[in-house]
């Protein structure tokens, strides 16, 4: 169907009495709708459907549902970047030789950082790498840091609450200013339909704890664990709401989130 409508009559029911796969689709909707009750129903579709986009929701319109309650995303397709698996001509390479290729977090990363309509080029190179061009990597990597400062301050004697008035420096601040940005980011991802938003919170996220967690390299004073037992208290509740962000966001993409990590490499 290359026009906006789909004005052809669609068969639902063979002569032979068999159903079509329209049919399969027509019941699925009343099923949602209907019996369920479903309020909302978003599908994702490959751009190659666009032409059946029009007529499901012309069948929303003939069962008495309204047209808007059914969403339909499309996703452009996803090509592969020159590789290995790339040079396999003349047919497609299935997601399940993907994953198998670079792992479920990264296929889960990639795929959820870009918007719909916008093409994928799938970089194995880059989904495999144990360094910070890996996007996925370099967020995983800084929730194992902040991991491991938690470590660190196990048994030492700190004040109950955190006097967060201490928490004055430039790359202390930022990551809280990063913070605070979240649940409204959360929401206009669910409300825009957008779910790269998240990937590109953590990542900026991970970003800020990596100058947070790199002071501390360079001077002493401003590590997280210092002799000042309520300074140590105040930069752990912001590594605390860091890390607890950094993994919300993980979950909710279904990446994981690991404890500890070998040290990232440094780009060659």
């Amino acid at each position: 169907d290359e026009g906006d409508g789909d004005s052809d009559d669609r068969v639902i029911f063979r002569s032979n009495g068999v159903h079509t796969y329209f049919a399969s689709d027509l019941g699925y909707l009343v099923n949602r709708f209907e019996t369920r009750e479903f309020q909302r129903v978003i599908e994702v579709w490959g751009a190659d459907h666009h032409g059946y986009v029009q007529r499901m929701k012309q069948a929303c319109a003939a069962l008495g549902i309204d047209t808007e309650r059914l969403e339909i995303i499309l996703n452009q397709f996803v090509t592969l970047k020159e590789g290995k698996m790339s040079k396999r001509a003349g047919r497609f390479v299935t997601l399940e030789e993907l994953l198998d290729e670079v792992g479920p977090d990264a296929v889960r990363w990639f795929y959820l950082s870009r918007a719909p309509e916008t093409m994928m080029e799938f970089d194995l190179d880059l989904a495999t790498a144990q360094n910070k061009t890996n996007p996925v990597y370099y967020v995983q990597y800084a929730h194992a840091r902040l991991a491991g400062i938690e470590r660190t301050a196990v048994g030492r004697e700190l004040p109950t609450a955190a006097d967060l008035t201490l928490l004055d420096k430039p790359w202390e601040l930022d990551l809280a200013r990063q913070l605070a940005h979240w649940p409204d980011t959360v929401a206009e991802a669910a409300r825009l339909r957008e779910p790269h938003r998240i990937p590109y919170f953590i990542y900026e996220l991970a970003d800020r704890v990596s100058t947070f967690y790199e002071a501390g390299n360079e001077n002493g004073e401003h590590r997280v664990v210092v002799d000042d037992p309520a300074l140590t208290r105040a930069r752990l509740e912001l590594c605390r709401a860091a890390k607890a962000t950094l993994r919300s966001g993980l979950d909710l993409i279904g990446v994981t989130a690991p404890e500890r990590m070998d040290r990232i490499q440094e780009e060659e």
